[in-house]
Parts: C-alpha cells; structure tokens; sequence
C-alpha cells in the first residue's frame, strides 16, 4: 500500500502482523515531503518602499500582531486582517454592551405596559446592536 502525494511522489507504507493499522515507512522523510507540498514558501519578492510607508507597514502590522511578510501577504490576497482592539476600544464595546442589555430589558419591561415606548426603546437597542456589529 502506498500513498500518492500531490508532487506525484510515493510514500510507501508496511502492514504489521496487526493489519489494522498501517504505519509509514521512514516517517520524517514522509513528513517531510507532505510539509513541502503544502507551505512551499521558498520564492521572494522584493520591493522598495520609503522609510516611512515602511514604518507604517510595521505599524499596521504590529496592530494585527502578524510579523510584516504575513501582513503583506494577507493584504495583497484580499484576506481579512483583524486588528487588536486598544484598550479603550474594548471598554468602549463593553458599555456599548452593557447600554445595549439595559435597553432590551427595559423594552420588556414597557412590553405590556405601552407598546409605542416599547418599540422606541427597541429600536435604540437594535442601533446599539448594529454598533456592536462594527467591533466583531
């Protein structure tokens, strides 16, 4: 039995006297070559920047704790880079959460009691909510 990687190589596998398991032959070896089909990340590209984009480059990429090739290479491939909220930013969320919780309960509360007041207090938090949204 052997298995066939995406270069087209062969890694040879042996059967036990137990044969429900298969274990590979040279292991490191095999290791080795699934690893270099996967993240074969051997070609560089260089550009030229000026000092200050690429301080701000290191900025942005110090923001998103990814070193600077990471930040470049999501960049450029259009994946999302997240940023690490500040310190300010976090208690700013959470007492937009903690507004966002007292509106809705006091939405129930005015429930039954006067549905316009109700449905005003409703909406403000379904703001608050699309704020929160802003953060994730």
């Amino acid at each position: 039995m052997s298995l066939w990687l995406q270069n087209g190589a062969v890694a040879p596998f042996y059967t036990p006297k137990n044969k429900s398991r298969f274990s590979p032959v040279g292991r490191k070896q095999v290791n080795r070559t699934l690893k270099g089909c996967l993240m074969n990340r051997n070609e560089v590209v260089r550009f030229r920047l000026t000092k200050m984009e690429k301080e701000v480059l290191k900025l942005r990429a110090n923001k998103c704790s990814l070193s600077l090739s990471d930040f470049c290479r999501n960049t450029i491939f259009d994946k999302e880079v997240k940023y690490k909220l500040t310190l300010e930013e976090v208690q700013a969320y959470q007492s937009l959460a903690r507004f966002h919780n007292d509106f809705e309960r006091l939405a129930n509360f005015f429930k039954h009691k006067d549905s316009i007041l109700s449905n005003e207090v409703r909406k403000v938090a379904h703001d608050l909510h699309n704020e929160l949204k802003k953060f994730q």
